[in-house]
């Protein structure tokens, strides 16, 4: 249940994060702070 991971500009992460929520938020934290890593399943 991988899905799409999706590396994107902090900018653009936070319009996201509307859509994926908390999760997103985390693990783009972990991966870089500037940057939001989204899973897509």
């Amino acid at each position: 249940s991988g899905g799409l991971l999706i590396a994107l500009p902090a900018d653009d992460g936070e319009k996201f994060l509307k859509s994926f929520g908390e999760p997103a938020k985390i693990i783009g934290d972990i991966i870089e702070p500037n940057e939001f890593i989204i899973s897509v399943n």
